[in-house]
This record gives C-alpha cells, structure tokens and sequence, in this order.
C-alpha cells in the first residue's frame, strides 16, 4: 500500500511540475505557458525593481494570461509597487489583428475611464499599422488602496499583443518609471 501512494505521488509531480508562482492552471499544459510567458517577461519587470513572479493566471477561457511580478519577498497584494502583464493571444493576420489591438485597447482605456482617473492617454500607430496605447491613471483597488498607474497596450509577437503596467500603491508613480513605460509604444 505504502508503496502505491509513492509512486501515485511520483506519477502526480512529474505530470503536473511544480512551480514557484500561485496560478489557477487547470492543466500541466497551462500552466507551462504562465511559467514560459512568466519568465520571458521578468527581464522586463525587473527595469521596473519587480524581481519575483509571483502569480499568474488564465483568463476568458484560454484566450488571455495574466502575470504579476513584486519585488523580492513582497506580498503582491499589498506591495507598493507591483508590474502586471496581461497576454493577449491574436490571429497572426495583420489585418484581422489590426481590429484586436483596438478592440483591447479601448476595453482597457474604458475600464480605468469607469474605475478611475485618467491622467493620461496616447495612442500611436506600429510599423504594422496598428494601434500601441499608453495610459497613465489613478484608481482605488481591490484591497482599497490608491494606486498610480501607468502602461502600454503593444504587440509582443506574431500572435501576441501585452498589457504590461507598473503598478505604485504608495505614492505617485517615479516620471522615471512612467518614461520607461511610455517608450514601449510603437517600437514594433
């Protein structure tokens, strides 16, 4: 018996890995694509003093992955500071991605018009043609904490497109910070 409870065990860690962030994977397949989107962008989140990834998850069903980042031994939720990256996953037909990028940029532009304040919005066209946005806003969240933030919508691949935001709970974003977000746009 005791025997047949190990190698359950084994069969369980070597088909579902483990890992060192929280995420909602629902399978060993989801939750290799958060670890590999994780780690390619925590060289990014990184410039922005966030050095752990902590968190990620599935959203819509597949369609979209969310990862968190914190400085090092931060608790994400209550962090003054904190980088997120939203993926977005695209067709890889110009054309028809064209409409996509408008689409999640004006969802996210709307969603922080409703929540919060804007600060500030621009938005320019890539070497594609599509439409990169930066925002910069303030809003109350979750936990009931203010929080300055500032992002970019872009086009990260072929087939897909990232929100990436650095998140300041404590006080006003650094310009610096900001600057850094804001020269993302329309580098593809």
């Amino acid at each position: 018996m005791r025997s047949l409870v190990i190698i359950s065990l084994l069969i369980c860690l070597v088909s579902f890995p483990a890992y060192a962030f929280d995420s909602n994977a629902k399978t060993p397949d989801e939750q290799t694509a958060l670890a590999n989107f994780g780690e390619a962008y925590l060289q990014v989140a990184k410039k922005f003093g966030c050095n752990a990834f902590v968190r990620a998850s599935v959203l819509e069903e597949g369609r979209n992955m969310q990862m968190e980042y914190a400085p090092d031994g931060a608790d994400i939720d209550m962090s003054p500071r904190a980088f997120t990256v939203t993926i977005y996953l695209l067709t890889g037909d110009t054309e028809a991605d064209k409409g996509w990028m408008a689409i999640i940029q004006e969802t996210i532009v709307n969603t922080y018009m409703k929540a919060g304040e804007i600060v500030k919005v621009e938005t320019v066209d890539n070497s594609m043609g599509e439409p990169e946005t930066y925002i910069e806003y303030m809003v109350v969240n979750k936990k009931g904490m203010a929080e300055h933030n500032a992002g970019v919508v872009v086009r990260t691949s072929e087939q897909t497109a990232a929100f990436m935001q650095v998140k300041s709970r404590e006080r006003s974003i650094k310009p610096e910070m900001a600057k850094q977000i804001h020269d993302m746009l329309g580098k593809n």
